[in-house]
């Protein structure tokens, strides 16, 4: 079945009943859902709507309006939001490609321009983003199109109106997928380095152990390093709630049927080094796909991942050593309440 100028027809022609989103494409009221915040919305990495992996690939008879990677940051979640854009790109689904970073509604705007009315432009000034994700997605199901965005992993837990958001996604046929950093240790470091989560569990220092403030910006210049100086008691209190928060995680959103299970960043990502292989990563792109709604082409897959710069290329993760300013008083910490198997020495 497709959608044609907001009109669902099947393939033969035959009238299908249209969905709420689908409805919602022909109303010029965007004003239903209070969705909160939490999203990246709408993002899809640059040029991944142009299908240059496969010139040969057919358009799918895809109805998916939306499909979102729930997920945190620290976990590879822009890397993967580019690859998933080529891998859905590649196996046929037509993608709007609506740009990435710096001001989002200056983004949706400027990138969504030949989708708009006037009205709707001026609507989409007036929104929070969330809101302005529902004129987006309506806007592209005129189009024949599906929007690719993220979504907070932890959404649930702190937006009072999660549950409106959840039904919204399941009536108008969005599809999630969850990702997680399985290593809860790297990705608790990360988020100190980064400056997302510094404070009682810990700060980013320099080489000489002062205070480094670039943050996030830190991932511009690799070759001034940084580390991430632990409170070792804090994180392994962090860590134990991290397993707990995790498990409530997709508890709740298997309970809103957005989910199924989950998947790991790293397993995803795991065909960039050199003692793995491909087989783990086309797997779980396979699992990630089918999720969304499409039938994985592990050829396809296999072939997208070995054009990637990095691929077979890297080592195994070194040791924490190497990111941890005090090592010794933090390894202690977690081996002694169980964590020790997140270690690497």
């Amino acid at each position: 079945a497709g959608v044609r100028g907001g009109n669902p027809v099947h393939a033969g022609g035959a009238p299908q009943k249209m969905s709420p989103l689908q409805t919602m494409a022909n109303d010029p009221v965007y004003s239903r859902w209070n969705l909160g915040e939490g999203f990246t919305v709408p993002f899809l990495a640059r040029g991944a709507g142009t299908r240059t992996l496969l010139d040969n690939v057919p358009m799918s008879d895809d109805d998916t309006p939306g499909r979102t990677l729930i997920v945190d940051g620290c976990s590879g979640s822009s890397y993967m939001m580019a690859m998933s854009g080529q891998l859905l790109a590649a196996h046929g689904v037509q993608l709007h490609a609506v740009g990435e970073g710096g001001s989002h509604k200056a983004d949706l705007l400027k990138n969504m321009a030949s989708y708009l009315s006037d009205a709707e432009k001026s609507h989409i000034e007036s929104l929070d983003m969330a809101k302005s994700l529902e004129v987006s997605l309506a806007a592209v199901v005129r189009n024949n199109e599906s929007l690719l965005f993220k979504t907070n992993s932890e959404l649930h837990r702190w937006d009072p109106s999660f549950e409106v958001m959840a039904s919204f996604f399941n009536s108008s046929g969005i599809k999630g997928t969850l990702v997680f950093r399985r290593n809860t240790l790297d990705w608790n470091v990360c988020r100190v380095r980064d400056c997302f989560d510094a404070g009682a569990r810990g700060y980013p220092v320099n080489e000489n152990g002062d205070k480094d403030d670039r943050c996030f910006a830190r991932r511009q210049d690799p070759s001034k390093p940084t580390w991430a100086k632990l409170n070792a008691e804090a994180i392994v209190n962090k860590m134990e709630r991290d397993v707990i928060t995790r498990e409530e995680t997709l508890k709740q959103l298997r309970s809103y049927g957005l989910v199924t299970e989950e998947i790991y960043s790293e397993d995803l990502l795991s065909f960039e080094r050199k003692a793995v292989g491909y087989s783990l990563s086309i797997r779980e792109w396979s699992r990630l796909l089918t999720a969304w709604g499409v039938k994985p082409n592990k050829w396809i897959i296999h072939k997208f991942l070995a054009s990637q710069p990095l691929a077979g290329k890297l080592p195994e993760p070194g040791p924490h050593s190497e990111v941890i300013w005090n090592i010794d008083e933090v390894a202690e910490n977690l081996r002694n309440n169980g964590f020790g198997a997140y270690l690497r020495a």
